[in-house]
């Protein structure tokens, strides 16, 4: 370590601690942000999530289309698809963000669409 005459810390010291090296999660985070694919990344993991949060069965008939500030849209089959989610809202939310890691979702659109052939049970 090197010292000025004044007793501080030379600018040599000061060059040397940049090349420390550096986590490469944090390395990527700073990246990904400055990209601004940070929120996207969120939403990816939170998609993710859903099979697993919903369960089997939910998941054979909800499929996720996308979250956007935070707002997860759900497409299903019928009408009693759609009220049967309404009750679990709070509860698939919460899941998800857990599984997730952080709060990606804030609240669940519930969309009345067929599924297309192949997404339907998981196929």
């Amino acid at each position: 370590m090197r010292f000025g005459s004044d007793g501080t810390r030379s600018r040599l010291k000061s060059k040397a601690a940049s090349t420390e090296p550096v986590a490469l999660g944090g390395l990527l985070n700073g990246v990904l942000s400055e990209l601004g694919l940070a929120e996207k990344l969120r939403e990816c993991r939170a998609l993710q999530a859903w099979k697993e949060a919903a369960g089997p069965a939910v998941a054979a008939r909800a499929r996720p289309l996308r979250i956007r500030r935070g707002r997860l849209e759900l497409a299903v089959p019928s009408a009693v698809w759609r009220t049967q989610l309404s009750f679990a809202r709070v509860d698939l939310i919460r899941r998800v963000n857990e599984l997730a890691g952080e709060t990606v979702v804030r609240e669940i659109v519930i969309l009345n669409q067929p599924l297309e052939k192949g997404l339907a049970l998981g196929t």
